[in-house]
């Protein structure tokens, strides 16, 4: 959205408190809030129970706080929820879905961080034959909404025999 940022002389914003002969009106764009989010590791050995860090940065780059905003991140169905990292106040775990409600303050940015856990070795076959797995993370307000995910991929080491013999001529 577009709009208007009262400055000085000098380019720094002077909010609602200003003499109109010492400040001017300067036409600005305003950015809506956006989110990122990343997975640690981006590849891993697929191992059953090895965790998987993820990290959600919900950033609000305009000049008012916004509030209502919500977050969900469902875990996809091979992982579990595993421990928060980082946890800001009000986010929670529903079972294997993180969730939260709030006010993201003017210029900053907040970070969530928690880790999942793969499944255990009986169906651990089941990721690898997906190759990857990839989550999530949403969020709405009463301006827009967005979204972004985050993709692990799999490999498994395979082991082969080394079979050494002498030879005679």
């Amino acid at each position: 959205p577009k709009g208007f940022m009262v400055v000085d002389y000098v380019g720094d914003p002077r909010g609602d408190e200003v003499d109109r002969y010492q400040a001017y009106y300067v036409p600005v764009d305003f950015q809506d809030m956006f989110i990122e989010k990343t997975a640690t590791p981006e590849v891993m050995d697929a191992v059953a129970n090895e965790v998987i860090t993820y990290t959600i940065t919900l950033t609000n780059p305009s000049l008012e706080d916004v509030a209502d905003v919500t977050l969900e991140d469902e875990l996809p169905t091979m992982l579990s929820f595993g421990e928060w990292v980082v946890q800001p106040p009000g986010a929670t775990n529903v079972g294997d879905t993180v969730m939260w409600t709030g006010t993201v303050p003017a210029s900053s940015s907040l970070t969530f961080v928690f880790t999942a856990n793969l499944p255990d070795a009986e169906t651990i076959s089941l990721l690898l034959a997906e190759g990857s797995v990839t989550n999530t993370a949403t969020f709405e307000y009463a301006g827009g909404s967005g979204s972004d995910d985050a993709t692990t991929r799999f490999y498994r080491y395979i082991y082969l025999p080394l079979v050494m013999r002498v030879f005679t001529p």
